[in-house]
């Protein structure tokens, strides 16, 4: 056998790991033993949690350096709103659009247009939406065109960015089409299905109101003023009716009579809505601050509508219940929603008649004077007791005194005081009749089988007299019944006086800007001819109304004085 064949095999890396032949066969797996894990409890999460918390806190203690953005806040806000934008990215400029509807509501200074006039291009530049189509139903960019809409009337509350919104074509484009959609002039406003275009049109007359004043006044056949017009004619939504009065009224400011403007396309049907808004100042309607905004959005476009005069009065006042309307309640609203005080707003005094008749007898006989109780004093009983009763009493037919409350009272007024032994009460109630011969003693039963011993025939004076005017009282006829006799015959029948109702405590009292406004309206008609003749003879219930509240005077004196 050669060396070769003789030498053994050399066994492999893997043979000697697996001794088995691994050729045909395969190498079994390890098994996989599942072992529960020791969740930490919550305490000790807690603390885990609070350590990491601490090491937190030593933060500022660290040192960071050689850091790659160490120092580096990189851009601003602006900055990345604004390659948000250019970059054209839908998830971008959705987030541009969102931050900047927060920033809007938190802190609406960094939105500032003069100072970035890049963002109001950008924000014109997606106010679009499929929903302007009324044959397509799709909106794929309605969210988009809310949130824009919402940043411009956020933003414009600030005159500042309400000037650079006002004159920026696309946004003014943007709105009319808003207007003008026939989907939201046409469905209810109560429809699902377009309701997001509802919220669209609200939004945009909130923007139009803040930019109104940039833009007026309105020329003749203005497409933004006749679609406001249209909108108020066919809208029964309160909040737009009174939004879009108050753009509308903006919208007129600095309006004259030189030459055409939009108030010229205000038809009859419009000043009669506008009118019947203020019945809601009736005592029967329900008073809330929607109505009181209605009823001021209303009173503005009136006044804004007449402030030049001339023909355009007499269009307001042409028709009959319009104008009747106006004469009945613009002097109420002078003091519409005040609280002022008068006599008949308080309750009514009680009218009393003074008295005549004769007062009723006291219940108790006078205390003697000194002198007249010293006089008295001396004398023996029952003398005493006699001179005392006819001082202190008098003889008159319906007049009764029980017999205790006379003795007790004879008893109060010497008992104490005086040294002499009083008058035995049997003995007592005998003398009365000498002392009265009118007089006489009376056993009432009563229903509970009870009985009350009465004097009949006397009554106890008011003040007491002198002893020779009380015996030659007592010794005459008694006097007739004086229970219905009137204290003086002569005296004929008179009404206690009322306390006049003071108006000085409505000095204090402040108007409120429906108040102003009403006062408004009412001079610039009572300055025309025809205003004038509507509210001739209203001076008195003018005045009336001064009189509640002095604070009006000063906003109504040129209408006072033109009456």
């Amino acid at each position: 056998m050669s060396y070769l064949s003789k030498s053994p095999r050399p066994e492999s890396a893997l043979s000697r790991k697996n001794p088995t032949n691994i050729i045909g066969s395969s190498v079994p797996e390890p098994s996989i033993i599942p072992k529960p894990i020791d969740i930490p409890t919550l305490d000790e999460q807690d603390q885990e949690y609070l350590k990491n918390n601490n090491y937190l806190k030593n933060e500022s203690s660290f040192k960071y350096t050689g850091l790659p953005g160490l120092n580096n806040p990189g851009p601003n806000l602006q900055y990345r709103l604004k390659m948000a934008f250019k970059s054209g990215l839908s998830e971008e400029v959705d987030w541009a659009v969102d931050t900047c509807l927060q920033a809007s509501v938190q802190q609406p200074g960094l939105l500032n247009l003069r100072a970035n006039p890049w963002l109001i291009d950008e924000l014109a530049a997606n106010l679009s939406c499929s929903i302007f189509d009324p044959s397509e139903t799709v909106n794929h960019n309605i969210e988009r065109t809310l949130n824009v809409v919402v940043v411009l009337r956020n933003i414009s509350q600030d005159t500042d960015n309400s000037s650079v919104v006002a004159l920026n074509p696309r946004v003014k484009e943007i709105l009319l089409l808003i207007l003008d959609n026939k989907i939201h002039l046409q469905v209810s406003m109560l429809d699902d299905l377009f309701e997001a275009s509802k919220e669209l049109l609200r939004y945009s007359v909130d923007l139009i109101e803040t930019i109104s004043s940039y833009i007026s006044p309105a020329p003749k056949d203005d497409p933004m003023f006749l679609s406001l017009i249209s909108i108020l004619l066919k809208s029964t939504d309160r909040s737009l009716v009174i939004t879009t009065l108050r753009s509308l009224s903006r919208l007129m400011v600095r309006s004259n009579l030189t030459k055409p403007f939009g108030a010229d396309d205000i038809t009859d049907e419009v000043l009669d809505n506008v009118s019947s808004y203020l019945m809601l100042t009736s005592t029967t309607a329900v008073r809330d601050s929607f109505n009181d905004d209605l009823i001021l959005a209303s009173v503005d476009f009136l006044y804004q509508y007449c402030l030049p005069g001339g023909i355009r009065v007499l269009n307001l006042l042409k028709n009959e219940k319009r104008a009747l309307l106006i004469k009945s309640i613009l002097p109420r609203l002078l003091t519409y929603g005040l609280n002022f005080q008068t006599e008949f707003t308080n309750e009514l005094p009680m009218l009393k008649l003074n008295k005549r008749v004769r007062p009723p007898a006291p219940a108790h006989p006078p205390q003697l004077t000194a002198d007249l109780y010293s006089a008295i004093d001396q004398l023996g009983e029952p003398a005493r007791a006699t001179v005392w009763m006819r001082c202190c009493y008098y003889a008159v037919e319906d007049g009764e005194v029980t017999q205790i409350s006379l003795w007790r009272s004879y008893e109060k007024q010497f008992g104490d005081s005086s040294s002499k032994r009083l008058l035995p009460a049997v003995d007592f109630i005998k003398n009365v009749s000498n002392a009265f011969p009118s007089s006489s003693a009376v056993v009432i039963k009563l229903d509970n089988d009870q009985r009350k011993f009465i004097i009949k025939g006397i009554k106890p004076r008011e003040y007491p007299v002198r002893v020779r005017v009380g015996e030659m009282e007592a010794l005459r006829q008694p006097l007739p019944r004086e229970s219905d006799k009137l204290a003086k015959d002569n005296i004929e029948a008179s009404q206690e006086s009322i306390t006049l109702f003071n108006y000085s405590s409505n000095v204090s009292i402040s108007l409120t800007e429906i108040n102003t406004s009403a006062a408004l309206l009412l001079n610039c008609l009572t300055e025309s001819e025809t205003g004038g003749k509507l509210l001739e003879g209203s001076k008195e219930l003018l005045l009336e109304k001064v009189l509640q509240v002095p604070s009006l005077l000063e906003h109504i004196q040129p209408s006072l004085m033109s009456l």
